[in-house]
């Protein structure tokens, strides 16, 4: 069974506390915008070669929620991550 986002963030705290510093280590650097992919494929490169830990996973499809999520959270950079509409097919 797939995990939503909201149940993957909850069980991967780790995961969201990356993805602010990277984030942040973006902005700080200079950046007006970034990819939400860059981020979460950073955070998978640490992960892998840090922990080496193989069952370490990210969906790419969360890298929009956590670029939403961000922003949310800091809304002063509302507009650091380029989102497109969501497109749910039912």
């Amino acid at each position: 069974m797939k995990l939503t986002f909201t149940e993957y963030d909850h069980q991967n705290p780790a995961v969201w506390d990356q993805f602010q510093k990277f984030t942040f280590e973006a902005i700080r650097s200079g950046h007006r915008r970034f990819s939400a992919d860059s981020i979460l494929h950073r955070i998978r490169w640490k992960t892998s070669i840090s922990t080496k830990d193989v069952r370490f996973k990210i969906n790419n499809n969360f890298s929009a929620d956590y670029a939403r999520k961000f922003m949310r959270e800091y809304p002063q950079f509302s507009n650091f991550f380029e989102l497109r509409k969501r497109h749910h097919s039912f």
